[in-house]
Parts: structure tokens; sequence; C-alpha cells
């Protein structure tokens, strides 16, 4: 009776390295739902009259409301006489109460603008290529790439509310732990946090975590 030889981890190198494709977590600018706000916004702010507080600033402001409340008693008047005066009339009475407006005010109207046009940030998944050649594991996404070398990097794997990791800590200060995780893989895994920053974990599917784990041994 022939003796089932166990099964081996593939060897891999520079020419024939392994290679698996997973997501890391990006920011990504989107946006808002007032976006289109932003620029009529900062258009009103800019062309409302603003005073200072100062005593120049005051003495316009007071002028301001005079000379527009006097109208708006003109235009009333013809109201009378002629319905046509009314719109006239309260767009004179608006203008003597409503402006102008302060710089701080306007200032404030402009950093709103601002915000709006700003958008905001969103996490959203990014395509990211995860290498071993034996040596160096390394991942590249769009804008970012970091690596890792497994002999010089403390390994460990484990389970939580996610699922599995497997993570890399590399010694050194100052240098972050890597980590892959999968939904779910069919093997007992001690229970506990993983240690990597979420930053730094790259999401790759159930079989490709196996293989990573497999390919690193006997380092995890």
């Amino acid at each position: 009776m022939s003796k089932s030889k166990a099964t081996r981890p593939r060897k891999f190198s520079p020419d024939r390295p392994l290679v698996v494709q997973g997501q890391v977590p990006a920011v990504e600018t989107v946006p808002g739902r007032w976006a289109w706000a932003a620029g009529p916004l900062d258009a009103v702010a800019a062309w409302v009259p603003a005073t200072k507080g100062t005593r120049a600033g005051e003495r316009f402001r007071r002028a301001w409301k005079i000379g527009f409340g006097a109208v708006a008693v003109l235009f009333a008047s013809y109201a009378r006489q002629d319905l046509g005066w009314v719109v006239p009339s309260l767009l004179a009475v608006a203008l003597a109460v409503l402006l102008p407006i302060s710089d701080i005010r306007r200032a404030r109207w402009r950093r709103a603008a601002q915000g709006l046009a700003a958008g905001r940030q969103v996490s959203q998944p990014a395509a990211a290529e995860v290498t071993w050649d034996g040596t160096r594991l390394m991942v590249r996404a769009e804008a970012r790439q970091f690596s890792v070398r497994p002999a010089e990097a403390a390994a460990a794997v484990g389970r939580d509310d996610q699922g599995v990791w497997l993570a890399l800590a590399p010694g050194g200060r100052g240098k972050q732990a890597l980590a892959f995780r999968a939904a779910a893989v069919d093997r007992p895994l001690p229970s506990r946090p993983c240690p990597a920053s979420p930053d730094r974990v790259v999401t790759v599917a159930a079989p490709d975590w196996d293989e990573l784990t497999q390919a690193l041994a006997p380092r995890v």
C-alpha cells in the first residue's frame, strides 16, 4: 500500500510570484447635496453691501436705511393711487430692513459657500494587487504602495466580528502592521482583535487568503 505524500506549499520567486487581487479603503471627495448652491451663495455674499464695525461703517449703514426708508415711503404714497407701485415699495422696505450686512456675516456666508463647494469625504474601496515573490510582500493600489518582508515581521492570524485576518507586524519604531482580511474560512482560529489600523487592511477573497497563509508558512 503506497503512502500519500503531504502537500507542500508552492514556492514563489520574483520570476514566479503569487499575485492576488483585493481591495483597500480609500477616501474619495464627492459633491454634497447642496454643492450647486455654493456659487450663487458666494456671488450674493460678494454683491450685497457690507459694513465694518467702524464709525464710517455705521454712518454708511444709517444713510442706507434712511435713504431706502424714504424711498419706501414715497413708493407707498404712489401705491395709494396705482397698485403697480406696491412691489417697488415692498422691495425698498426689504432693502432698508435687511441691508447692509456686517463684514462678519459676509465672511460667514463665504465660508459656508466654500464648505458647500468642498463636498464631503466618503470611504470607497479601491482595487489593490498583492504580490508575494518569496521575499517581499507588496500591495499596490491606485495612489498607494506599501510592502513588508515577512522574514523581518511578526506574523499572526485570528478571527473577529469582521471575519479572519492575517497580520504582519515589522519590527522597528514607527513601522505599522499590514493585514489581510477575508470574510470567513473553514479553519479554527483564535478570537482576537486585528493589530493593523483600518487604512492598512487589504480585503481578499477567502481562497486567496488561504493561499497567502500557506505561502507564508511556516511564518504564520
